[in-house]
């Protein structure tokens, strides 16, 4: 027994869900159910059937390709579209300088199953995990690269503001206040 519910355009009940898919597999053998409109899309066990102490519920899975829903012998799976926010880590490591001036560089990371984008800019000037900036405070705002291409950036404060999206459109944004 398969029943879908799809949630788009109406008022959510539960934050952030927009469909629940529900399988009942009353045979012996593990069963896959194909549901169009899945494929491409991440589907994930509902986080209570996820931290369930049934290890047989766990092993139910999505498979984002064809759109296909796999359950175990005996056993009732639920499944919702991910409402999962991304993991982000940011930093920004003092390597050298003064208080009033210093080399740093950026580092960040976003954590999800697929298709996570990544933005990250300190005060609105884009960077690349890894980049070294040279952070100087001043009244005057601006920014330059210089002929290395490394990047340079004048203000009163600095902030490193990063945001991932996953591939089901949740965000999650992380900011860093540089560490003078």
């Amino acid at each position: 027994i398969v029943m879908s519910i799809d949630g788009t355009g109406l008022d959510s009940v539960v934050d952030d869900l927009q469909g629940v898919v529900v399988l009942a597999n009353a045979s012996d053998d593990f069963q896959s159910f194909p549901v169009p409109g899945t494929a491409g899309e991440e589907w994930a066990l509902h986080p209570v059937q996820q931290s369930s102490a049934d290890p047989v519920v766990q092993s139910s899975w999505h498979t984002e390709a064809t759109g296909t829903f796999n359950v175990p012998p005996r056993t009732t799976a639920v499944f919702v579209t991910d409402i999962t926010p991304p993991v982000v880590e940011a930093s920004l490591t003092k390597n050298q300088g003064s208080r009033n001036a210093a080399w740093f560089e950026v580092g960040f990371s976003c954590s999800d199953a697929s298709g996570t984008a990544v933005s990250a800019a300190i005060n609105g000037v884009e960077v690349q995990d890894g980049d070294t900036v040279k952070l100087t405070k001043n009244q005057r705002p601006r920014w330059v690269r210089d002929g290395r291409g490394r990047l340079h950036i004048w203000a009163p404060q600095f902030e490193l503001t990063v945001t991932c999206e996953d591939g089901a459109g949740n965000t999650t944004t992380e900011v860093v206040p540089a560490p003078f």
